[in-house]
């Protein structure tokens, strides 16, 4: 029989009158004590022997109670882990294990930094600002500064998802946030600031955990109808100079199977052999060798200057860190969508273009030619095929309107 529990040992009286609370442990009815820390002492009135915790009469309890039940289930954890191991357990091997846990681990806002910091270092600068988005977010929900993990529970995530749709956020948007939350209390779990048996999101040992499924949103593809996609095709854009640069990374893109802004600004000639196109897609790592078609290449041709190695004038040997890439693409980014709005409104056009909509029109055109969904699937470089029916489900509205000359 072995157990983990924390007690407050009266047997042994320090010189203000309290008494330290230590982790007890037995083992084949063997005991052994390990103090908590320093911070974490009391008297007899400070302490709740049947709760395990420290009364209201104690400064600073409900922060330090939160610690304890911490300690207390890592406690429990690294007993349960040496015993299951099938190895002799020994109190020498438990120590070990239980002086390398934090006793002190950071607030939830706190680790949000350690990890912004991390991941800018790696020149993950992306998901560093998600980061540094999400903790913004949760602090005009919850701006204790000295919130822990143990506190979000269902009930504190059930609440900042409340806080959210009331401040317009859309499903998808409550999605991402919540899993950027997840992901970050997966990662303290790790570093066992927090225990695993209080991990708040639905799993396998946890089936009445918060849930992230009813936030997500069905895809909403915008893609051009055929008559929009013959008049981007057929536009004169040479009427409209300063608008050039715009059209042609569409048209790049919807050419090159729907490639992303951030893959068209990143390559390089080098990039370009055999007559074919080969890049490493930037979201998902996919990939990918395309054939240079004569529209691909006349617009390489178009933009090709001697002086540099990219195939487009967005990066420059100016831009050498990650963070420097990061926001001279957005920069560029927000330009070409800008100039894509006005070509929209100067077409007519009813969905206004973006850069994103070349990906969903590349996909529909080949679907209205009755290509094999398999094969679109393949060249979009989706994981599966339902992905791309998601990106297809929708009917055309004049393919729902044909329907009613059938009544």
């Amino acid at each position: 029989m072995a157990s983990a529990k924390l007690i407050r040992y009266k047997y042994k009286v320090l010189s203000d009158g309290s008494s330290p609370i230590m982790v007890q442990v037995i083992h084949n009815r063997k005991i052994a004590r390990y103090a908590v820390g320093s911070d974490y002492k009391c008297t007899e009135e400070q302490w709740d022997d049947a709760a395990r915790e420290f009364t209201r009469r104690f400064y600073g309890y409900k922060e330090k109670n939160k610690v304890l039940k911490t300690v207390e289930l890592r406690a429990s954890e690294i007993l349960d882990d040496l015993i299951k191991s099938g190895k002799p357990f020994t109190f020498q091997l438990f120590e070990e294990r239980f002086r390398s846990i934090s006793r002190n681990p950071p607030t939830v806002y706190k680790f949000f930094d350690i990890r912004v910091s991390e991941l800018t270092e790696k020149g993950k600068v992306g998901n560093a600002r998600v980061y540094a988005d999400m903790k913004r977010a949760l602090m005009n929900y919850s701006p204790n500064p000295n919130l822990m993990f143990p506190d979000i529970d269902y009930a504190f995530l059930d609440g900042f998802e409340t806080h959210l749709l009331k401040r317009n956020c859309s499903g998808g948007g409550v999605h991402n946030y919540m899993r950027t939350l997840r992901a970050l209390i997966n990662e303290a779990i790790r570093r066992q600031f927090l225990p695993a048996e209080l991990y708040p999101f639905k799993n396998q040992f946890n089936p009445k955990g918060y849930s992230l499924a009813h936030l997500k949103s069905k895809a909403s593809p915008r893609a051009l109808s055929s008559k929009d996609l013959e008049k981007l095709k057929t536009f004169k854009v040479d009427l409209h100079p300063h608008l050039n640069f715009a059209y042609k990374i569409f048209m790049f893109s919807y050419y090159s199977r729907g490639m992303n802004f951030k893959d068209i600004a990143q390559l390089r000639k080098a990039d370009i052999y055999d007559n074919r196109l080969n890049y490493t897609r930037a979201k998902t790592g996919g990939n990918f060798t395309i054939k240079v078609s004569a529209n691909l290449q006349a617009i390489i041709d178009e933009f090709n200057d001697p002086e540099s190695d990219y195939i487009f004038p967005i990066l420059s040997s100016l831009h050498q860190t990650p963070l420097q890439i990061k926001y001279r693409i957005s920069k560029k980014l927000k330009e070409v969508n800008a100039g894509l709005k006005d070509i929209s409104d100067l077409l007519d056009i009813g969905t206004t273009l973006t850069t994103y909509v070349a990906r969903h029109t590349y996909a529909t055109t080949l679907k209205r030619q009755s290509v094999d969904i398999s094969k679109i699937s393949q060249s979009l470089g989706h994981a599966d095929v339902m992905t791309t029916k998601n990106y297809l489900e929708k009917f055309e509205l004049s393919e729902i309107d044909e329907l009613d000359d059938l009544l």
